[in-house]
């Protein structure tokens, strides 16, 4: 499998406003040296609680944030350097489905002008004959009714706006979408249908997919490799199977054991980690994870431990190797 997408030592900071009379501020990184490739067809997780900087990374990728480090190679062209024409070009092979499908439709738009706009923009079916004929192509392919062109976003559920988002991102004709959190606010029955949906669209249009959550068990069912972050770095990759079979990190095992439907006693119960996230403004030195590990050493705060092979196609970033693997 060739890459799509390179994404190598990606660095996000954002700056906090102190208080004062001067109005300065403090920068912090929100993203800090994250590197992974999505493959073409390939579907990638990426997992983490709140705060972890999982969806700063996918707006980078789409260019809703610009980041002030790093490289993010799309079919070998930086994406931070383009401009321009060419800039145009690429972004439209990328689109995203957010997370908020009623926030992101435009409330003012019937349905079948907002998944038609990517057309517009992009120069694709020129003619309005074309465009309208695209846009009932589209709504019948994520399952919507005929006269779902003429409505307005509030008169459909949740689910149906998630499939309208969907609708809109295919509509550009991408290579890679970005599915930040896309059913994180819908009910678990509805969830289940999205997912299938994306996966469906995916095998039929070998769409690569970056699918943003902080759900293990749904990362699993549609992902083919997961990445898991925390606090904006990255501790592990694998085959998703495999991750979730046999987690190697101590975050992820902890991130697995609040799956209520995971916890169990044969898996150990829930893992309850003490403390919060770090400050991104006073990180702790070594690994970020160490002021919450359980399997935690004095090595830990040494040095911040790199991204290392623990096991055939596993990555694990843990400066205490008896920690990987372990059962708590």
């Amino acid at each position: 499998m060739t890459d799509l997408l390179s994404v190598e030592g990606l660095r996000k900071e954002f700056a906090i406003p102190q208080p004062g009379l001067f109005g300065t501020t403090v920068r912090f990184a929100a993203v800090d040296n994250v590197s992974f490739t999505i493959g073409r067809g390939e579907v990638l997780g990426l997992v983490g609680e709140s705060g972890s900087g999982k969806t700063t990374v996918g707006r980078c990728i789409v260019g809703l944030a610009r980041p002030e480090g790093g490289r993010m190679l799309f079919d070998g062209e930086d994406l931070a350097t383009l401009s321009g024409v060419a800039r145009h070009r690429v972004r439209r092979r990328i689109q995203i489905v957010f997370q908020d499908p009623f926030s992101s439709l435009n409330p003012r738009l019937r349905v079948g002008r907002t998944v038609a706009e990517p057309m517009v923009i992009h120069g694709l079916c020129v003619s309005r004959t074309e465009r309208r004929e695209r846009v009932r192509a589209l709504l019948a392919e994520v399952g919507l009714p005929p006269d779902a062109e003429h409505r307005f976003p509030h008169e459909f559920s949740g689910g149906q706006r998630q499939r309208i988002g969907i609708a809109r991102a295919l509509a550009a004709e991408p290579d890679l979408i970005i599915a930040d959190e896309p059913v994180s606010a819908l009910d678990v029955s509805v969830q289940a249908q999205v997912l299938n949906l994306l996966a469906e669209l995916q095998a039929r249009h070998a769409l690569s997919i970056l699918f943003i959550s902080h759900d293990l068990d749904v990362v699993r069912h549609l992902c083919d490799r997961v990445l898991v972050m925390y606090a904006g770095r990255l501790v592990e990759v694998g085959p998703s199977a495999d991750l979730v079979r046999h987690p190697a990190h101590p975050y992820t095992r902890a991130l697995l054991s609040a799956v209520p439907r995971r916890t169990t006693k044969a898996q150990g119960g829930r893992i309850v980690l003490s403390g919060e996230i770090p400050s991104p403004l006073a990180p702790p030195s070594g690994c970020i994870f160490r002021t919450r590990c359980p399997k935690a050493v004095a090595a830990c705060a040494e040095a911040v431990p790199p991204l290392a092979e623990v096991a055939a196609g596993r990555l694990a970033a843990c400066s205490n190797p008896a920690a990987l693997f372990a059962t708590d």
